[in-house]
């Protein structure tokens, strides 16, 4: 049925009442929303100015697109939000308030929450949530970016950036930036590979920590700007310091000034 002025559908039982709108495609789909579009099966947009392709996607939002080619369906759920797309992406969903977020490919990805400006690309069973803006998971699996603006994983599998800001964790496995309990956040930090790695925070803001692969290793709540490279079962407690397990140097001689050529052995100290 038609009743919506300037509107029309192609098909069998759609149903279009926006004003300007269309529905075409085999069956059963729902067009409220005004100068919307639906293309497929078993849609539904209640929104204005937006587009459900595809079968069995809801459109909420305003001035947003759903396009899923693998039929298993995808929302915009929640009336307020404007300016979200999900494309080529499976059984994921954005959720209001969210405003223009992307999900890109992947499958049963999520943001929601007051998250803004930010997206999922090529991931899975991964999410962003809280309170959080200008964050993306790219090639992750279960992953989560929880209260992280300006935070981006890449990679790796089952890792977390919790209540941190300007954080990274790149590739490797089970690793974490932050707390999920706290309100304080952890800046500028990141996790580069390695598996089981975790950069605390707790009741202190601490900023500007990294480790370096490895395994099972710790940077604590009170620790500042300090690196921990390679090795396991690391604990770093204090700031402004690099943690090592194993140092080989080249035996090279440097020179100790401009104008020497041969110069003399250096020195390092070590606990």
């Amino acid at each position: 049925t038609v009743s919506g002025d300037g509107s029309f559908t192609v098909g069998w039982n759609n149903d279009v009442s926006g004003v300007g709108s269309t529905a075409i495609g085999a069956s059963t789909s729902t067009v409220s929303g005004n100068t919307s579009t639906s293309i497929g099966s078993l849609n539904d947009v209640s929104s204005d100015n937006s587009i459900a392709m595809g079968v069995n996607n809801t459109v909420e939002h305003s001035n947003s697109i759903v396009i899923d080619v693998a039929g298993a369906g995808s929302s915009l759920t929640g009336a307020g939000s404007i300016g979200n797309s999900i494309i080529a992406s499976s059984a994921s969903t954005i959720a209001a308030p969210a405003m223009f977020n992307n999900i890109v490919g992947g499958s049963n990805n999520e943001i929601s929450d007051p998250v803004a400006h930010s997206g999922l690309v090529s991931s899975g069973s991964s999410k962003i949530t809280g309170v959080t803006a200008y964050s993306t998971i790219v090639g992750a699996q279960s992953s989560e970016i929880f209260n992280g603006s300006f935070s981006h994983m890449i990679g790796g599998s089952s890792s977390y950036i919790y209540n941190s800001g300007f954080a990274a964790i790149i590739g490797g496995s089970q690793s974490r930036i932050g707390n999920l309990t706290t309100t304080n956040r952890s800046l500028y930090c990141s996790i580069l590979g390695g598996n089981l790695n975790t950069i605390e925070t707790s009741d202190i803001v601490n900023e500007g920590n990294t480790i370096i692969g490895g395994d099972t290793n710790t940077i604590e709540d009170t620790v500042n700007r300090s690196t921990i490279l390679g090795g396991q079962n690391i604990t770093a407690t204090q700031d402004d310091t690099v943690y090592v397990p194993n140092l080989v140097l080249n035996p090279t001689i440097v020179p100790t000034s401009s104008i020497d050529t041969a110069g003399e052995e250096g020195q390092i100290s070590h606990d």
